[in-house]
């Protein structure tokens, strides 16, 4: 699998995120395999900053490598989600 499309309730900048309660999308994700592509869409704002408002995490959760909102993508690397982010404009209409 390339890409994996998951839903969430809120998503952090460290891409963290808060799904649905019943860990059914982290199995998937960990199935998935650490090659695939996690997005999370979600609204803007359920688009949290980590500094201000992190998301608890425990240790079988995998963060997702990428959020996208109506008005813009937040890429997370892979590897890289510790240290920073890239933002990505919104395509023009």
């Amino acid at each position: 699998m390339d890409v994996l499309l998951v839903p969430a309730l809120a998503v952090d900048t460290l891409g963290r995120r808060i799904g649905w309660g019943h860990d059914r999308y982290d199995e998937i994700v960990r199935q998935a395999g650490s090659s695939t592509l996690v997005i999370a869409v979600v609204h803007d704002g359920d688009l949290w900053d980590a500094a201000v408002e992190p998301i608890p995490e425990e240790p079988h959760d995998r963060r997702v490598d990428m959020v996208v909102t109506p008005t813009r993508a937040l890429l997370l690397p892979p590897g890289m989600a510790r240290r920073g982010v890239l933002l990505l404009p919104a395509p023009s209409a």
